[in-house]
């Protein structure tokens, strides 16, 4: 966008081009109209700028006490004990490290192993980080 906006093009014109290129992955003339408004004013960042958004209902303290204390408490428990709804409960678990395992909450660690291995599932080929240890898995 910002090429085009430098290129003196107008809106609509930004729009068609940046289409033609991007087709359905493209940004709505909204998007375009709003990003154009932002270099007029001289602002050139490109970056998306933190929004202050709805301050949350729930301490992170709160829900780690109540999974500490019971590591087998559902989703509906904790979403009753602090007054949200369990899509709410249950997004920040997972945002605060849990996940949920044969109907425990653990912590969501993975060793070093997992964290150096990459499976690539079409290929089945594995690679671990360096470059000589690439081998096929048998089928």
């Amino acid at each position: 966008m910002l090429y085009e906006f430098r290129k003196g093009k107008t809106v609509g014109a930004a729009t068609r081009d940046i289409r033609e290129v991007y087709l359905y992955r493209a940004p709505a003339l909204r998007t375009v109209k709003k990003r154009f408004a932002k270099f007029r004013s001289g602002d050139f960042n490109l970056e998306y700028q933190p929004r202050s958004g709805r301050p949350s209902e729930l301490d992170d303290d709160v829900l780690r006490t109540l999974v500490a204390n019971n590591s087998r408490i559902s989703k509906e428990e904790v979403a009753s004990k602090l007054n949200v709804n369990k899509s709410t409960a249950f997004r920040r678990l997972k945002k605060v490290g849990y996940t949920f395992k044969l109907n425990t909450w653990v912590p969501h660690q993975l060793s070093e192993k997992k964290t150096k291995w990459t499976v690539c599932q079409h290929q089945f080929l594995c690679f671990d980080g360096s470059k000589t240890n690439l081998f096929w898995i048998g089928s």
